[in-house]
């Protein structure tokens, strides 16, 4: 839950989590669909596959893996997830590198190969794994616990060495730290690429008929996959073309209802939605409207629902909205 989510994000989830699945054969006994209910609202809905997919496979295996190596055989786990569990809950000396970790490790050295780029990742890699002692660091104690001292450093990331205005005077790395000394902490991580954001607009319709919505479940392969949406279109003339296409569907009873603001990674999202009032007429032409995203197939279902029951299914977190604002006016 943590990759990529701040923890004050995180925390809710996690306590309805453990409440719901209190153990690992629990939730693998739950069925996918279940389980990304409970997920929604968190985004990044490939995490929760994995990790579904995960807990069927020890939960048949019956042993969790306890290094870093055998973890990563694993279904969603990389190299940092890896190492924060294997050294954490089994003392491997295996390092961990997210965002946190790079900002401390790019100030304190004051490394000015792009930490975005390959010959960076490497370098730093390399310093983690010296300092938590997977190298034999001959300066570590016996009791040294390569768990703490990696939660050290994501928590000192995260509270002390910010990514803007750091709190450099209570940082305890200070009288050390090249970054500090050099007055331009800020200055690091370098980055080979400069992120800029990007604007888009999407459109979504809500097709009703005799007081049901139209729905449709996402293959796995596609972004939210396995969560439910409403009819969704990259571009307009897309949206209008299919509505055309429909011999029950007349222009005329189509409305702007909603915009939706939303985003991920580098994009910044204008879900404009749509409502095509009364598609009676569609009963009888839904496979002849030329609408893809209304045709029902094993990889991608399609139902008609009525709204009271929308709360039941999982969906991503702009379709929720759209769900919510239904539910609000027809109630």
């Amino acid at each position: 839950m943590l990759q990529q989510t701040q923890v004050k994000t995180v925390i809710p989830y996690y306590k309805r989590w453990i409440a719901r699945f209190p153990s690992l054969t629990s939730l693998a006994r739950t069925s996918l669909q279940e389980v990304m209910k409970l997920w929604t609202g968190l985004g990044y809905y490939r995490r929760v596959r994995m990790l579904h997919e995960t807990a069927k496979r020890l939960a048949i295996n019956k042993r969790f893996p306890e290094t870093a190596s055998e973890l990563m055989t694993l279904p969603g786990i990389g190299r940092y997830t890896a190492g924060a569990i294997a050294s954490i809950a089994f003392r491997e000396r295996v390092p961990v590198l997210d965002g946190n970790v790079i900002r401390v490790l790019t100030r304190f050295f004051a490394i000015k190969t792009p930490a975005d780029s390959t010959e960076g990742q490497k370098k730093l890699w390399g310093i983690a794994s010296t300092l938590v002692g997977a190298n034999r660091n001959p300066f570590l104690s016996k009791d040294f616990h390569p768990g703490d001292f990696n939660q050290a450093l994501m928590e000192l990331g995260a509270t002390v060495c910010l990514p803007d205005a750091p709190r450099c005077p209570a940082c305890p790395l200070k009288s050390h730290c090249l970054g500090f000394q050099g007055r331009n902490p800020e200055k690091f991580p370098v980055k080979a690429r400069k992120e800029t954001i990007e604007k888009i607009r999407n459109y979504a319709l809500i097709l009703r008929r005799n007081g049901h919505v139209l729905i449709q479940k996402q293959s796995l392969d596609e972004r939210w996959g396995g969560l439910w949406i409403f009819p969704f279109w990259k571009t307009r003339n897309e949206m209008m073309r299919r509505i055309k296409s429909s011999a029950g569907a007349r222009q005329a009873l189509l409305s702007h209802r909603m915009t939706v603001h939303h985003g991920f990674t580098k994009y910044r999202i204008s879900l404009e939605v749509f409502e095509l009032k009364e598609a009676t007429a569609m009963r009888q032409t839904t496979r002849k409207m030329g609408l893809p995203l209304l045709e029902s197939s094993r990889s991608r279902p399609s139902r008609w629902i009525s709204t009271d029951r929308l709360k039941f299914y999982p969906l991503p977190s702009p379709h929720r909205k759209i769900a919510e604002d239904i539910s609000k006016h027809d109630s």
